[in-house]
């Protein structure tokens, strides 16, 4: 299936153009942003409001290539994805070619953005958006990025409130019960309140105060209209010593900055990078970043050695039979130190295979990985894979 792809003529010189895109992001993609143009470094654009934000490590960045690799992203919870960090393990690319002295032709993709996924119409439609701003910049000097607060800011755009109350003596067990019921049903209804909180004071129980953080005002809207809260107040006012008055909060400032990298390359990531490379990519090599040296290996290939070696020796076997191999990710399951793959890969059979000498066929077959991570290295892999369904494609023995 096609990753999402886009072109367009830019009306400036190829130099211009990628500055705009590995340097000016906050320009014309958010405001809210934190850039580095530097292979190895890392980037991070935050929406807050739409409550989207993702991060990407610079993988290449040449005058003719930019190329950002998804560390970590989230949807929000209202998009009602199954999967929130789609984004992750996907990568977004600017190829950039002179056609004369001032214009750039930009072709536009990201490799992993497929029709399988549940954001694809959208993101499709967003990415037409944001690349307009983008040539919109370079052509005019003023883009239309989302304007979204300081770089690195989380805040931006949100509705803040806060809510102080005393319980009367002898109230208080009523009041925590009320709270209880009333903080269970914004948990079940409102996936665009960010958080909901009950403070209850530390030397004094029967004071309490309620912090709220809401998407936006549609979002305090449905929370304050809501039958629940007519009847937490109904309930929880009797109990108190004066009705409770909220006090709406602005922004003045707050600590921004880059993310905890950390806490955003996880074992997904590791997988996916390494699936990206290793098959997408046909490179072999990658297995000296992502596996570990004493690496085990299960796989059904008679000979094939353990270790980061045996996984180069595969990917080579693989990729000198099918050199344009593709592989389409079904799904993920991360378990623990585990993730499972599922994968459905395409090919053309160019060189010969168990003895079988090119037939330059197209195949397909699906397959199915496990693999370790631990400290960020790939330390073992279960590998099987319709070896058999490919071996009659090309015609090396007929079924039944």
């Amino acid at each position: 299936m096609s990753d999402f792809a886009h072109s367009l003529t830019i009306k400036a010189p190829i130099r211009t153009v990628h500055d705009a895109v590995a340097r000016h992001a906050n320009r014309w993609w958010s405001t809210n942003a934190v850039i580095s143009d530097r292979e190895g470094g890392y980037n991070e654009f935050r929406f807050p409001a739409a409550q989207f934000h993702a991060a990407f490590r610079v993988t290449k960045n040449s005058p003719t290539l930019v190329e950002w690799f998804c560390v970590d992203s989230m949807h929000a919870k209202s998009s009602g994805y199954k999967d929130l960090r789609e984004w992750v393990g996907t990568t977004v690319r600017f190829e950039l070619e002179s056609i004369g002295a001032e214009e750039t032709r930009l072709s536009f993709r990201h490799a992993g953005l497929v029709e399988s996924m549940e954001c694809f119409g959208s993101c499709s439609n967003i990415w037409g958006f944001y690349l307009q701003s983008l040539r919109k910049l370079v052509e005019t000097g003023e883009g239309d990025p989302f304007v979204g607060g300081k770089p690195g800011s989380q805040s931006a755009g949100l509705v803040a409130i806060m809510i102080p109350f005393d319980v009367k003596p002898g109230r208080l067990e009523a009041a925590q019960a009320a709270i209880r019921e009333f903080v269970a049903s914004i948990e079940k209804n409102e996936p665009d309140t960010i958080l909901y909180r009950s403070y209850q004071g530390a030397n004094d129980p029967a004071h309490f105060v309620h912090y709220m953080l809401f998407k936006d005002d549609a979002a305090h809207v449905k929370h304050r209209d809501s039958d629940y809260c007519a009847h937490f107040v109904k309930t929880l006012y009797p109990n108190c010593e004066r009705n409770a008055v909220p006090t709406y909060l602005k922004l003045f400032d707050e600590a921004a900055s880059a993310p905890d990298r950390s806490a955003a390359v996880d074992i997904r990531t590791v997988v996916q990078e390494f699936v990206e490379e290793y098959k997408n990519r046909h490179n072999p090599d990658i297995v000296d970043k992502l596996v570990a040296e004493d690496c085990k290996i299960h796989i059904p290939l008679p000979g094939l050695p353990q270790g980061r070696e045996g996984m180069r020796l595969n990917g080579q076997l693989v990729c000198g039979a099918f050199p344009d191999v593709s592989v389409e990710r079904k799904f993920f399951v991360v378990e623990g130190d585990i993730v499972v793959e599922r994968a459905h890969a395409f090919a053309t059979h160019r060189g010969e295979i168990v003895g079988v000498p090119a037939t330059n066929k197209k195949v397909t077959w699906t397959e199915l990985h496990a693999y370790r991570v631990e400290d960020g290295l790939i330390t073992e892999i279960w590998s099987e894979a319709d070896f058999l369904g490919v071996m009659a494609q090309i015609g090396a023995f007929k079924p039944g």
